[in-house]
């Protein structure tokens, strides 16, 4: 019988870290802050995600080593089209 109980116990908190992990999956195939770059000669900050790039183009100064932001975020979707276009329209021209 505590064989039982322990298997329950088990399986329990196997459930819980598999949900878990699949909401960390999920926020981070919906998030563009994988990566976020604070880009201070700019005063701008990038933020690479998985299908999105965001660009804040310029922060300010409120004190030594302190940003607020102003402007919002600029978000791109990599996969779209145009952009696609863009390049492809570059590469053909150099060739």
């Amino acid at each position: 019988m505590p064989s039982t109980a322990i298997q329950k116990l088990l399986l329990t908190i196997s459930i819980f870290l598999i949900v878990a992990g699949l909401a960390l999956t999920i926020a981070g195939l919906v998030s563009p802050a994988w990566q976020v770059v604070d880009i201070r000669e700019f005063r701008a900050e990038h933020q690479h995600g998985l299908w999105w790039d965001c660009i804040r183009a310029e922060k300010h100064v409120v004190a030594v080593g302190d940003f607020y932001d102003e402007a919002p975020l600029h978000c791109m979707y990599k996969f779209d089209e145009s952009a696609a276009l863009v390049i492809e329209n570059t590469l053909v021209c150099r060739v």
